[in-house]
């Protein structure tokens, strides 16, 4: 998982043809091959959301994922240029080589692709996005499956614990008759 300086280090050491598909990549959660495979007519504008189609998803299931503003506000942009006879949102074949020469640049070490979909895992779960969503979005199976792409921090740990320790958020209601068991 990159922490935030690391991101913007790798995102400033990137060409400007490839940051569209680091920050795609860090707000959807799509793996490589779905982000060199991207195809205009997968991009649901009115639905806001990102469509994976079945045969180019790992599990072959088809997903829908929803769009921030910023990947909204970068697609739109994108969607004025030039596009490729494929009709790839992002004119990639390959991402591997590209991505290594960035990251090269940016003086971190061990980083690949699939780092950026730990990130968006990881990220969502820290700013309060239930894991069933997150599953939901990244597509696995199981639950187990999930939770290999979540690293959560100490910070948000201790952040967790002030949520306990103040006052209730909601109002709890007990019944006052015989227990239902």
């Amino acid at each position: 998982m990159l922490s935030e300086a690391e991101e913007a280090q790798v995102l400033l050491a990137a060409p400007p043809r490839l940051q569209p598909l680091i920050t795609v990549a860090l707000q959807t959660g799509l793996r490589k091959m779905e982000l060199v495979t991207l195809t205009w007519p997968q991009v649901d504008w009115e639905r806001q959301e990102v469509v994976v189609i079945s045969g180019r998803a790992k599990n072959r299931r088809m997903r829908r994922v929803p769009m921030t503003e910023t990947v909204r506000d970068l697609l739109a942009q994108l969607a004025q240029g030039p596009t490729d006879r494929d009709n790839r949102v992002f004119g990639y074949r390959s991402l591997t080589a590209s991505f290594e020469r960035a990251v090269a640049r940016s003086g971190l070490a061990g980083v690949s692709p699939h780092a950026l979909r730990h990130t968006f895992a990881t990220r969502a779960l820290e700013r309060g996005v239930d894991i069933r969503t997150v599953q939901r979005w990244l597509g696995p199976q199981s639950l187990r499956q999930t939770e290999r792409y979540l690293h959560p921090s100490n910070a948000n740990e201790r952040e967790a614990m002030r949520v306990l320790d103040g006052p209730p958020r909601g109002r709890l209601e007990f019944s006052s008759g015989a227990s239902s068991r």
